[in-house]
């Protein structure tokens, strides 16, 4: 009653010519409109390229990372310009605005192929906090030991590197060359495999704060139970599989559609 009453006897009433008897379906009338702009509004506002209203800046480069021979750069040329070149190796980082190939966006992206080598990775932060999304290639051909474990660790750096920069753009972890068929690993098994070098990651780099070590490295998850990508990487991550070389990278483009 007291809405209504506030109702009929405001201006914006007195204009509408508003009575008790109309002015609660008025007042229902406003309440449905005020919460569907609302509802629209909040996730705009929460996905915007500031970062919206609460979590962490969102940029707007779309970038591709991956270790050295796992297919990053090819996939790199593949969204270009649906090319595949027959070896390509990135050294230096490679910033280039292009419409994506496969995709009708109506608009230029910005994408960075960052090389795969440790000697690169001093630079991360800087890329990293003009993100939107992350594209991580793994050769999921190629599951060895110590290919998983340099894996691990860059993954690692750019997780902690999203967290220390305050961004969070959408990750997704690229299986690639599924052309190879038996040879290569599912996503449940290069999950786990990296669930589980990132797991030991996190157990050393807790072992040096307890020591009183001042290493400076951001801790991910907690001390006591298992590294979990989904809910310790710190920002969204998803997994697929792809074929930069047979042009099987539909996933991909989804996944670039979806942020853009």
């Amino acid at each position: 009653d007291t809405v209504v009453n506030v109702l009929v006897d405001s201006a914006f009433g007195s204009a509408l010519g508003l009575t008790k008897e109309n002015a609660g379906t008025v007042a229902i009338a406003l309440f449905v409109v005020v919460t569907l702009i609302v509802a629209f509004l909040i996730p705009k506002l929460l996905s915007s390229g500031s970062g919206g209203l609460i979590g962490g800046k969102v940029g707007k480069k779309l970038l591709i990372l991956g270790h050295g021979g796992s297919g990053k750069t090819k996939l790199f040329y593949r969204l270009r310009a649906g090319t595949f070149p027959d070896t390509v190796t990135s050294i230096e980082p490679l910033e280039v605005s292009f419409p994506i190939h496969g995709l009708d966006l109506k608009k230029e992206i910005t994408v960075i192929d960052f090389p795969g080598n440790a000697r690169a990775r001093g630079s991360l932060g800087s890329v990293l906090k003009n993100a939107r999304g992350i594209i991580f290639v793994v050769d999921s051909a190629n599951m060895q030991r110590e290919t998983i474990r340099e894996v691990a660790d860059f993954l690692y750096d750019v997780f902690t590197g999203c967290i220390r920069e305050g961004c969070e753009p959408r990750v997704l972890i690229v299986c690639n060359k599924s052309d190879l068929k038996d040879k290569t690993s599912s996503i449940k098994e290069v999950k786990r495999l990296l669930e589980k070098d990132l797991n030991e990651l996190k157990s050393s780099r807790h072992s040096l704060e307890v020591e009183g070590e001042e290493s400076g490295d951001i801790i991910l998850g907690t001390e006591d139970q298992d590294f979990d990508i989904e809910s310790d990487a710190g920002c969204q991550v998803e997994f697929c599989t792809a074929s930069a070389k047979d042009n099987k990278i539909d996933d991909v483009l989804n996944f670039i559609e979806e942020i853009y």
